[in-house]
């Protein structure tokens, strides 16, 4: 049988088709750019495939699915290659797994690598008539028409779902709205995998490399479940580069200890993706011991929420629960804020007193200013006693002794 060509003219489920009817025994080899695909027929039955970058490997399978313990999957193809036995007998006649469990296992992998090739576009096929496939460590007899089927639905709904992730590097990340309905809802193990790894903004790309147990078609299935239950939210390119704007800016900022522009910058990406931990991170280094105002703390709630969940390290929880659990500063009155710096300032405790005053913010009282540089000058701060003191000439310009006051501090600076 002489059947070669072009994807571009002639899709896959036509040359299954050519194949299946023609009862033809064989490999069909498709060559794209980035890999090459080998599905192989006999009698018209599909029996086999796999591509050059995932061959089927059966201690994989096993160890991502999780179905035998990695210990015992060394031993059984250390001992498999001992007794030059196979291994599939080995596992069965061991009872590590039942014997219909594990053809469905090999079964249904060999045919997702069939059902990934029917969304390649572009590639040359040949078809070589009667060749065998080498070292295949089960073959199957699947019907030619139930894999078109199959493997177009999965086509279909694919191009559905793109419409919502167009691609796999489409970037994702948890969304508030959803917190409490993850919370209620019984999700499967490799499910809470996944969303263990939305401690920052990720994609499916990212995801399937960690999580081995699930092929690309049901990844993208289930995080488009997610998306659409408002879960998961895909960003749009333009919302992408805004978080990023912030995150990067106040990267810069903080390595030039521009804490306070930093601050507000990291602030403004927590408020847009409040479970990045990459976020979480610059605000907890541009607060500088500092509490970050109510909104922000309010924020931080969320991720903390989900801590069970979503893989944080051990620092940032920390940092989280030590805000979260911070009650809130209650502001005093200006003539409440002089007051108390003023007798705590008699009572020698002048870093105190220095804490108290600026937590409150700035006072537009020479008073206030006096307080400060007094205090400042007895921790022997002399950049700060020179700014309190500077300030206080803006309410009081003339004052002789705060002016020579200020051109001693300088020589000490």
């Amino acid at each position: 049988m002489s059947l070669k060509g072009n994807l571009s003219s002639i899709n896959l489920a036509e040359i299954i088709q050519l194949i299946g009817l023609g009862e033809k025994s064989g490999c069909l080899r498709i060559q794209s750019k980035n890999d090459s695909a080998y599905v192989f027929f006999h009698e018209g039955l599909l029996t086999y495939a796999y591509t050059k970058s995932a061959p089927i490997n059966l201690s994989k399978m096993l160890l991502a699915k999780n179905l035998i313990p990695k210990d015992k999957v060394e031993q059984l193809f250390q001992y498999s290659k001992e007794k030059t036995m196979n291994p599939l007998d080995i596992i069965v006649k061991g009872k590590l797994m039942s014997k219909e469990m594990l053809q469905s296992l090999i079964k249904n992998t060999i045919l997702n690598h069939v059902y990934g090739l029917f969304k390649w576009e572009e590639g040359e096929f040949e078809f070589e008539d009667n060749k065998k496939p080498k070292d295949a460590i089960m073959l199957i007899n699947s019907n030619f028409n139930n894999v078109i089927m199959e493997g177009s639905r999965r086509v279909d709904e694919i191009d559905l779902i793109k419409k919502t992730i167009p691609s796999d590097k489409t970037p994702l990340m948890l969304s508030v709205n959803g917190i409490k309905k993850l919370q209620e809802m019984k999700i499967e193990d490799f499910e809470k995998k996944m969303i263990s790894r939305f401690n920052g903004i990720t994609d499916i790309y990212h995801i399937s490399l960690l999580i081995e147990e699930i092929d690309e078609f049901d990844l993208y299935k289930h995080v488009y479940g997610f998306v659409q239950s408002k879960i998961i939210e895909a960003l749009t390119e333009s919302s992408y580069n805004t978080i990023k704007d912030h995150i990067d800016l106040a990267t810069f900022l903080i390595e030039r200890e521009n804490y306070e522009e930093a601050l507000r910058e990291a602030s403004r990406a927590l408020l847009l993706a409040p479970f990045s931990e990459n976020i979480i991170s610059l605000l907890r280094l541009s607060l500088k011991q500092k509490r970050p105002e109510q909104k922000i703390v309010e924020y931080l709630k969320y991720p903390l929420m989900l801590k069970d969940i979503v893989s944080y390290n051990k620092d940032t929880i920390e940092f989280l629960e030590k805000i979260v659990s911070q009650k809130k500063v209650e502001k005093l009155s200006p003539l409440e804020v002089l007051k108390q710096g003023t007798g705590l300032l008699k009572q020698g405790k002048f870093k105190e007193a220095i804490e108290l005053m600026t937590k409150n913010g700035p006072l537009k009282n020479k008073n206030y200013y006096l307080i400060l540089g007094n205090c400042y000058i007895k921790i022997n701060d002399f950049q700060g006693a020179y700014e309190a003191y500077s300030d206080y000439l803006i309410y009081d310009k003339d004052n002789p002794k705060i002016k020579k006051l200020i051109e001693v501090i300088k020589q000490r600076i």
